[in-house]
């Protein structure tokens, strides 16, 4: 079965209305991150380990130890570690507590934290967007799974990036590492991906103010949707174009030079909600076109299961200036 995803055309010339904005277009790579055995009308196999996809089995080398976290962890409201919090939610709640997560698990001082899980594989083949190092045609992120206390503000989970030549991989690692204490929200499905191609603009609070004004005042009198479902950054899971920011935007920079580092890829909870859908979600899953049966399009939004933070985005920033390619991440939501 031939997979595609089409992204509905913008129902307003936005260009044409404001020219300034047509230099600013950038080209960003949707993921469409679907459950094969939900996809419809016919099933798809899931993909394989050596295949684009979010979650599942990844390929990894066999004489390559799997990734461990071994730093300590936050618990996002009280700033307690992780261990600390389950121990404390188990003593104050009791039985009732035990009955419905079970005893807390704490791993012993000193013993790695938990195993890292894999989150998003892409192959150079079907995306060569993310520009691969040379000799290199895939990459993995991983990160642990639980609240680590990031470079930039907040909490989130604790990445690691891998850039590989798959065929150098020979004796693949079949049975990886799981994690045993977690969060649940930070798991994914296995899902294939979809890649489609879209143009997309910077959100509205990245534009000069004057053109930001004029904007608004053109929102005010044609009584349109907001703008930004128009000619702001495509939501969910992407590589490359510009950040849609949950909250405020900023300038990440890299660590190393300083420099301000490139959007690499956005991870997402949803791959739109209730408002965006109206500009990005799929024509193939248009509730009334297509034979697609009537369902909440939220839930085809979330089929990757994660939800990071209330409905944020992890945002990947990448500095192709320096040695290894240094990575940030950082994690926003409302």
């Amino acid at each position: 079965m031939l997979l595609k995803r089409t992204t509905p055309s913008p129902s307003l010339a936005i260009t044409t209305l404001f020219p300034e904005l047509a230099p600013l277009a950038r080209r960003a790579v949707r993921l469409h991150p679907r459950r094969a055995a939900r996809l419809h009308p016919y099933p798809a196999p899931d993909p394989g380990p050596d295949e684009s996809k979010v979650g599942g089995t990844f390929l990894w080398p066999s004489n390559e130890l799997w990734p461990f976290c071994l730093v300590g962890h936050v618990h996002n409201e009280s700033g307690r570690s992780q261990e600390d919090e389950l121990l404390r939610q188990e003593a104050e709640y009791g039985q009732a507590w035990r009955e419905n997560f079970g005893p807390a698990i704490i791993k012993p001082a000193g013993e790695p934290h938990g195993a890292y899980v894999g989150v998003i594989q892409l192959r150079a083949a079907d995306v060569p967007e993310l520009g691969f190092p040379e000799g290199a045609d895939l990459f993995q992120l991983l990160w642990c799974p639980r609240d680590h206390r990031m470079a930039l503000p907040g909490y989130g989970p604790e990445i690691q990036i891998y850039w590989r030549q798959s065929s150098a991989i020979s004796k693949p690692l079949h049975e990886q590492p799981t994690p045993a204490v977690f969060e649940p929200d930070y798991l994914p499905n296995t899902c294939l991906l979809i890649p489609e191609r879209v143009q997309e603009y910077p959100a509205l609070c990245e534009l000069p103010t004057a053109l930001q004004e004029r904007i608004r005042a053109w929102e005010e009198t044609e009584a349109h949707t907001s703008s930004q479902y128009y000619l702001g950054p495509a939501p969910g899971t992407k590589v490359g174009g510009y950040v849609e920011w949950v909250q405020f935007p900023d300038v990440v920079r890299c660590a190393s030079c300083q420099q301000e580092m490139e959007h690499l890829l956005t991870i997402a909870s949803w791959e739109w909600d209730g408002e965006s859908f109206r500009r990005w979600r799929p024509l193939e899953e248009q509730p009334l076109e297509h034979g697609v049966p009537l369902q909440d399009g939220l839930d085809v939004s979330a089929e990757a299961g994660l939800m990071l933070g209330d409905a944020g985005n992890l945002y990947v920033f990448l500095c192709r200036r320096c040695p290894g390619w240094p990575t940030a991440s950082w994690l926003q939501c409302s």
